[in-house]
């Protein structure tokens, strides 16, 4: 009887033992925010961190770019970065788990959006008409081709008494005469502009097609 005790007592002192070990766990997450293409660091931006246990976290940046999440938690987790006129190139998602290691380092690269208003030169239409003049790309290809990480909105236009969907045709035929002097397809997005009057001055009574540059990232997958 008194060993048969003794072997209780020890198994539940094992129990109590290991559960202060593993609650007492402290996970160190070490996160550096900066600037893509300098590698400056980003005073101020926030770290979302939502875990699967149910915890919302919000962290900011101090002036190096650096922050540290101190979490007793044992799961899943995933970090959110967000700063002002930026937005990050990767998210993380990433689980921590008892008896690893635990200092983490994570880094966000965050890159600025850009928003860039510019009239480029049009590609107009005759009446009724979607076909291309070559000669009038000239100027928009030579800007995709010196900027390769371009990526722009091909945004077609028509007038009222035009048939509906001359617009987008317009697009179309601009994108493909594009592609065939070699411009990758997925720089070119295909906007229907329909009977809408562009901004640009340049545009001939609406039949049209007008550029927008949409993003500056483009790379080859």
């Amino acid at each position: 009887m008194g060993l048969r005790l003794i072997f209780i007592f020890l198994l539940l002192s094992k129990i109590c033992v290991s559960n202060i070990q593993e609650d007492s766990l402290t996970f160190m997450v070490n996160i550096k925010v900066y600037k893509d293409s300098l590698h400056d660091p980003i005073s101020n931006a926030s770290i979302r961190v939502i875990s699967t246990n149910g915890t919302d976290t919000v962290l900011y940046s101090n002036s190096i770019g650096e922050i540290t999440y101190k979490t007793h938690e044992v799961g899943s987790f995933t970090l959110i970065a967000n700063y002002k006129g930026f937005y990050s190139l990767t998210n993380y998602f990433t689980t921590l788990r008892a008896k690893q290691d635990s200092n983490f380092y994570l880094e966000f690269a965050m890159k600025k959006i850009i928003v860039c208003v510019m009239y480029f030169p049009v590609v107009n239409f005759e009446i009724n008409k979607d076909s291309v003049v070559i000669d009038s790309l000239r100027y928009i290809y030579n800007t995709l081709f010196e900027n390769p990480t371009l990526v722009m909105q091909v945004i077609g236009h028509q007038t009222d008494q035009e048939e509906n969907g001359l617009s987008k045709k317009r697009a179309i035929s601009v994108r493909k005469a594009l592609r065939n002097k070699g411009i990758h397809r997925k720089r070119l997005k295909i906007v229907d502009g329909k009977n809408e009057k562009p901004t640009n001055p340049y545009c001939l009574g609406n039949r049209c097609v007008t550029f927008r540059i949409l993003t500056d990232d483009f790379k080859v997958k």
